[in-house]
Formats: C-alpha cells, sequence, structure tokens
C-alpha cells in the first residue's frame, strides 16, 4: 500500500532526469497492490501531469486498486489537467471497474474549533450553514 498527493508524485517524477529515472520513480507505484493518490486537484499541476497520471493508471488498470481523492468532481477532472480527452481516458479505465463515493459534511481537522471567518461568536457564515467539506473518493481495480 502507498499513499501520496498527487502532486508530491507528479512533482518527484518531473525532478527525474532521464526516461529511464522516472521510470524508476514510479515503479514502486505500479507495483503496490493499493494505491492512493490524495488531493487530486486541489493545486493546479504542471502540464505533465496528465500524461504522467495515465500513465500510472493505464499500467495499473485491471491489475492493482487505486484510490484517488478529490475535491473536484468528475466533470472538472478535464479542467485540473488541462485535457479533457485525457481526463476522459483516466476516468473511463477508473470508473470501469471501480466506484464514485461523495462525502459531505464538517471538516474533520476543524472539529470542534471556532471557525475563523464567524463574524461574531455564535453566528453562522452568510450562506447560513456550517462549513461543509465536499469531497469525492474514487476507488477502482
Amino acid at each position: 500500500m502507498r499513499f501520496i498527493t498527487v502532486q508530491r508524485l507528479v512533482n518527484r517524477v518531473l525532478e527525474a532526469d532521464s526516461p529511464k529515472e522516472r521510470q524508476k520513480e514510479l515503479r514502486p507505484f505500479l507495483r503496490c497492490d493499493l494505491l492512493v493518490l490524495d488531493e487530486f486537484g486541489y493545486l493546479l499541476p504542471e502540464p505533465e501531469a496528465g500524461p504522467i497520471l495515465y500513465e500510472l493508471i493505464s499500467e495499473r488498470y485491471e491489475k492493482k486498486a487505486t484510490i484517488i481523492t478529490s475535491n473536484k468532481s468528475l466533470t472538472e477532472w478535464g479542467k485540473v489537467i488541462q485535457d479533457n480527452a485525457l481526463a476522459s481516458a483516466l476516468i473511463d479505465r477508473l470508473m470501469h471497474h471501480g466506484d464514485v463515493y461523495y462525502l459531505k459534511g464538517e471538516s474533520f481537522r476543524l472539529k470542534g474549533k471556532p471557525l475563523l471567518f464567524e463574524q461574531e461568536k455564535g453566528e453562522k457564515d452568510k450562506g447560513g450553514g456550517d462549513l461543509e467539506i465536499h469531497t469525492a473518493a474514487l476507488a477502482a481495480r
């Protein structure tokens, strides 16, 4: 099992000096039985992120389990990796044997803490509700 943020994975691969080094960086993520890619779309990735993710997902397709967490809906993935066709190919492979789980609720990290953006004690945010976190997890094999 391996866990890494998408941004960190892409940065590691992009730092490789040669195609051989790039493959060496990807190898542990290709071989593990379960790969969790966290925070897809939280930060705008480099333009090369799409092809790197495609290489990884297509090699793992139908062989190994992959979970991707994101605060972006599947329809926004093309914007994130700056290529709609590549995003469709990624989603196609992930969804063939995968499922999407939408999670909604308060932030676990902020649970029990006063929100900094509250105007006055006890007052809700302008939307009239508590801060909610929207996350999607896509699990595929």
